[in-house]
């Protein structure tokens, strides 16, 4: 029997997990999935040094996934960006964004850790477009894992002089964050432990 999902508020507007949004079951098929279509080593942003990652992505166009996905998280995001807690985020950068409906886009990105591959410190870009009449932009990360990561690494870990917050991988449960907090993807430790995640971004819109 599936367990109720659980709220877990590590900094209000700005960390929070769902735990339980996914059963095991749904989260082996979404692993088949990408492991089906196949991982590449994760590229490079322009900023970004050579030594920041070296896990394997696949981005996978998955319209009814990205559907669940967000039936299943969007009545834990808020509503408009303005709530959000995140100290970088000056009041006037969030004025008048509302989250869209729907705010995930059908492309879904998956990560795969194995022993030794991490993602060093960074922030998150966002997404942004800006039409005539109206402004798109993301502001939250989105993170499904899709199976446990016992005692082997792997944990998201939220940086400000040294470790703030550390999250466990944990299949079903799902980590959102304001893009710009710090964070990492600490090292898998284990030849025997694997890391899948799977992320989106939340996408809000502001009217001109």
């Amino acid at each position: 029997m599936q367990q109720q999902p659980k709220v877990n508020i590590i900094e209000q507007g700005n960390i929070w997990t769902i735990e339980n949004l996914y059963s095991p079951e749904e989260c082996q098929q979404l692993i088949k999935i990408c492991e089906s279509n196949g991982f590449v080593e994760a590229p490079f942003n322009a900023n970004m040094a050579k030594d920041t990652r070296n896990n394997d992505r696949v981005i996978l166009d998955l319209p009814q996934h990205a559907q669940l996905f967000w039936e299943r998280v969007s009545p834990y995001l808020p509503q408009h960006a303005s709530q959000l807690g995140n100290q970088v985020l000056e009041s006037n950068a969030k004025s008048g964004f509302q989250l869209l409906n729907p705010g995930f886009s059908n492309r879904l990105r998956f990560y795969r850790y194995k022993k030794g591959q991490y993602f060093a410190p960074h922030t998150d870009g966002c997404y942004f477009d800006n039409r005539d009449k109206y402004v798109d932009q993301s502001f939250l990360t989105i993170l499904l894992y899709l199976n446990d990561v016992n005692n082997a690494g792997g944990e998201t870990n939220f940086i400000q002089n040294g470790i703030k917050h550390s999250v466990q991988p944990k299949s079903g449960s799902v980590l959102i964050f304001v893009h710009w907090n710090c964070h990492e993807g600490a090292e898998v430790t284990s030849s025997n432990a694997l890391k899948y995640v799977m992320r989106t971004d939340a996408v809000f819109r502001r009217i001109k």
